[in-house]
């Protein structure tokens, strides 16, 4: 579902249809109205078996070994990078910031700094500093996991500029001003890459599904359906607006927590550029 055309061709498979009968049962016998479309191919759909299915997803990055570390170890997430023998890890000590992620700790030269966000998350008044100790503790203890996109039509758009550098430069300077001449340089001595990969159904956060009926208005008899039911009309839904173009085009796909992305599983590596 990452273009257009291959939304629309998971359609024509999906639905086990032609690209006329397509069109003519989409647009002219139900209107462009989703939940009609739906409920008319939900005996079929019910037959389908997606068990083995495979989301196609894409990661960008910005690497200074041309993603040799991705190639060894596939998308691994946060807290990994910061455990690992990585160029991340490196270029942070050389700056004196070592992370202990079992302990929750972050050590800046001789100073020792507790990261553990539930010190935090209930605090109405932080000061500016327990703020960035608490934006850098959430990224790594609730917001450490492999992500991508489903789709995303101009990357070079997106506002934390993920192709030049790793995204938690942005927490980090907050917390080590120091950090932002590492910064810099990680973006001088890199290349962007978009690596394009595929994820089974059971290496998906189950929230990214869920996000799909925060629609106006949201889909009908949601509470009715089983889980596969659900994620089937997900499926649909997304890929009837990408395919006709009538829905965001960027879209994300979030992988569980304790899940990597092995080499085998990526697709394709390619140098983007601006």
């Amino acid at each position: 579902m990452r273009t257009h055309d291959s939304a629309y061709k998971f359609l024509l498979d999906f639905l086990d249809i032609t690209s006329e009968d397509l069109i003519m049962n989409y647009i002219v016998e139900c209107n462009k109205n989703f939940e009609t479309f739906w409920k008319e191919h939900f005996e079929r759909l019910e037959t389908v078996d997606i068990t083995d299915l495979r989301i196609i997803a894409f990661h960008i990055t910005a690497t200074q070994d041309e993603c040799a570390e991705i190639k060894e170890s596939g998308l691994i997430n946060l807290q990994k990078v910061l455990s690992k023998d990585t160029k991340l890890k490196e270029l942070l000590a050389s700056y004196g910031i070592t992370f202990d992620i079992p302990k929750r700790t972050v050590t800046a030269k001789d100073k020792v700094i507790n990261i553990n966000y539930d010190n935090y998350r209930d605090k109405f008044r932080l000061s500016q500093y327990e703020q960035s100790i608490s934006a850098v503790a959430h990224r790594l203890y609730y917001d450490y996991l492999v992500n991508g996109f489903m789709s995303n039509d101009d990357v070079f758009n997106y506002g934390t500029e993920i192709h030049k550098r790793p995204e938690f430069f942005l927490q980090l300077i907050k917390l080590f001003p120091q950090l932002k001449e590492a910064e810099q340089k990680w973006i001088e001595q890199s290349k962007s890459y978009k690596i394009t990969f595929f994820a089974y159904i059971e290496q998906i956060q189950p929230f990214c599904f869920e996000l799909y009926n925060l629609r106006d208005p949201p889909f009908d008899d949601w509470s009715d359906l089983s889980i596969e039911q659900r994620l089937k009309k997900q499926l649909l839904s997304y890929s009837i607006d990408r395919a006709f173009k009538s829905g965001r085009d960027e879209t994300f796909l979030y992988i569980k927590d304790d899940v990597d992305i092995p080499p085998e599983q990526i697709i394709s590596y390619e140098e983007i550029h601006e």
